[in-house]
């Protein structure tokens, strides 16, 4: 027998998501705009650091948020296994991320930890790439939606999962390159304008999406 939330547990879980999401789109664009700042000459160390450690934490918000999600799926869905490693790689780059840009805040070895946690965010992309289309096949399965508007959110879904796997494997060969000695601070300002509007894109895309999953949860 399949066991249903509450409707007033599942509006809150969509209540909490959606604060999540929007942390996290806010979170995403601070890392963009310091990143900017940083290549324009603006307080370089100071921003390509703190950036860092703002990427962390967006990975830690958006991993938490989907955390959330998926344990409601599963109840009703035994592949939510699957995606597991994508967010365990996540949780591991995020705290390893802001470790390391507070290490690198501090003083130490900012050259070298920077670059580090550079290819831990691309890894934790590439490894979690497969998220927004797992979540659109949930979505889909409960969904009322037309054949013309699951086609559509069927190819969002792709593109983003694409994205996130080719800015993950940016910035990673960015990351490794810092790391060998090549300006590692501008090329870590390059990846992190990447992996941030990497993340705001996914943002708008699984916020969307999850709030889709958790009104179709509602209508029983």
């Amino acid at each position: 027998m399949e066991i249903r939330e509450s409707s007033a547990n599942v509006k809150q879980v969509a209540k909490t998501e959606s604060s999540g999401f929007m942390t996290d789109t806010l979170l995403s664009a601070g890392v963009v705009t310091l990143a900017i700042l940083g290549l324009v000459g603006i307080l370089p160390f100071y921003m390509v650091t703190i950036a860092t450690i703002a990427m962390g934490v967006v990975l830690l918000v958006q991993n938490s948020v989907l955390g959330a999600s998926f344990s409601q799926v599963a109840r009703d869905r035994a592949e939510k296994a699957g995606v597991g490693a994508g967010i365990t790689s996540e949780t591991i780059g995020g705290v390893g991320g802001v470790v390391l840009g507070i290490l690198a805040l501090l003083g130490i070895f900012p050259a070298i930890l920077i670059p580090v946690a550079i290819i831990a965010f691309g890894a934790s992309l590439v490894l979690s790439a497969g998220i927004p289309s797992q979540m659109n096949t949930w979505v889909d399965e409960s969904s009322t939606e037309g054949e013309s508007s699951r086609k559509m959110s069927k190819v969002s879904a792709g593109g983003i999962s694409g994205l996130q796997f080719l800015v993950g494997l940016g910035g990673i060969t960015l990351g490794i390159l810092g790391l060998l000695g090549y300006s590692p601070f501008f090329l870590s300002l390059i990846a992190l304008i990447g992996l941030g509007g990497s993340e705001l894109i996914s943002n708008g895309f699984l916020g969307a999406r999850t709030g889709q999953l958790s009104a179709a949860k509602v209508r029983y």
